[in-house]
């Protein structure tokens, strides 16, 4: 076995700070036989300084880079976004989320699938349709998958076409109902299976999009965040780490990463403690509209009522996407329809399969479901998670509830 020594790195000075010296040239070995990677020990050392394993990823080499005093917050140098978080009087090295961010021009094809307003304008949401009508429109759904199979798949939209209770909600959508039947066919045409994908079938991506349909009406006018440098830069987003660190989620959630302390933790976790979390790739951005904040701390309240014997907490997969991360996902194999919600912000995606290996999933079904049957949200089972969709005349009270982070 190799020895493994690991290079000095000083992060900050003065009480509390930590420091990483070289380390004398010791053996490592996993319980299984295994050499561990050189990276372990400088993570012990870390976490036994106190900071969070999800805040230490990667850095920038210049030390006017580093943040003094309460490591909170965020900054940009050099054309990159940084940000730290570490107990008082500790200094940290700064993160770099998705460095650098670039600016992706949507393709033709996305900028007509989204049903965006042309010129740039934000666009406004849509109110409506009623419960009743979007509850009748999910029975016609239902009925017209009924007997479908994956090799008659298309004869199912047609269909789904005649059905006046479809058509009332597909004709509301931004560019009309046959423009949504039109986008729906495309992406049928489309499909290709893939373990990525949620819907493995084109019967479920058939049954996926036109429940999606409701989300597209809600808010296919408001103009979607189109690329990462989008997303980073809005001021309507709130910070979930710094909400996180003050214990204002009820829920958790877990930022995906490339870097190598994130890759070597999740490994750690699915390798000794697989039943600990979901498996799952994790946020794109650690960011919220406060109205999906309120939300989801109003969920995972309700979900720990129906489940007390729960240690658990509700687990969010995804919150707010790009069009060119829809794009990027699309391109790796996952469904990732166009129009999204996810890209206005006003949608999630919570974790059913981790919950139901613990045998907790139906009381969260439960009070999702009525949620939906109250019209507050469209409420979409995409099996590994549900997909849930905000109504935009509950905006503004879950904005209202959202906790905010003072100073």
């Amino acid at each position: 076995m190799g020895a493994v020594t690991q290079r000095r790195e000083t992060a900050g000075t003065g009480p509390g700070a930590f420091r990483i010296d070289d380390v004398p040239p010791r053996r490592w070995h996993g319980p299984d036989g295994q050499r561990w990677l050189p990276v372990v020990g400088s993570l012990a050392v870390l976490l036994l300084a106190g900071v969070r394993p999800d805040a230490v990823l990667l850095h920038d080499a210049s030390a006017s880079n580093t943040p003094a005093g309460r490591d909170d917050g965020t900054c940009r140098a050099a054309g990159r976004r940084y940000t730290w978080s570490a107990p008082a009087g500790v200094r940290t090295v700064p993160r770099v989320e998705d460095l650098p961010a670039r600016r992706v021009p949507p393709s033709r094809r996305a900028e007509r699938e989204r049903g965006s307003p042309a010129g740039g304008a934000r666009g406004t949401a849509t109110i409506g349709p009623q419960p009743a009508d979007l509850a009748a429109y999910r029975r016609a759904v239902d009925d017209v998958l009924r007997d479908v199979r994956d090799g008659t798949v298309e004869a199912a939209l047609p269909r789904a076409a005649g059905c006046p209770e479809v058509r009332a909600v597909l004709d509301r959508v931004p560019g009309g109902g046959q423009g949504a039947l039109d986008r729906i066919a495309a992406q049928l045409s489309d499909f290709r299976p893939s373990a990525r994908s949620n819907a493995r079938t084109p019967a479920t991506l058939l049954r996926i999009a036109l429940l999606q349909q409701v989300d597209v009406v809600w808010w296919g006018s408001l103009t979607p965040f189109a690329d990462d440098a989008d997303v980073l830069g809005s001021p309507q987003l709130t910070s979930l780490p710094a909400l996180d660190r003050r214990g204002l989620l009820a829920f958790r959630y877990r930022v995906g990463t490339a870097a190598w302390a994130g890759r070597a933790r999740n490994y750690a976790v699915r390798r000794w403690a697989p039943g600990r979390e979901p498996v799952s790739s994790g946020l794109s951005f650690p960011v919220a509209r406060p109205a999906m904040v309120g939300l989801l701390n109003e969920i995972a309240t309700r979900f720990a009522a129906a489940a007390p014997s729960w240690a658990g907490r509700l687990w969010v997969n995804c919150i707010v996407r790009s069009t060119a991360g829809q794009l990027r996902l699309r391109e790796l194999g996952y469904s990732a329809l166009l129009p999204s919600a996810h890209c206005t912000g006003y949608a999630a995606d919570l974790e059913m399969a981790w919950l139901r290996r613990h045998g907790v999933a139906p009381a969260l079904e439960g009070v999702l479901t009525a949620y939906r049957d109250a019209g507050v949200l469209n409420v979409i089972d995409e099996g590994q998670a549900w997909h849930v969709c905000l109504d935009p005349a509950s905006a503004g009270r879950y904005a209202d509830l959202a906790p905010r982070v003072s100073g």
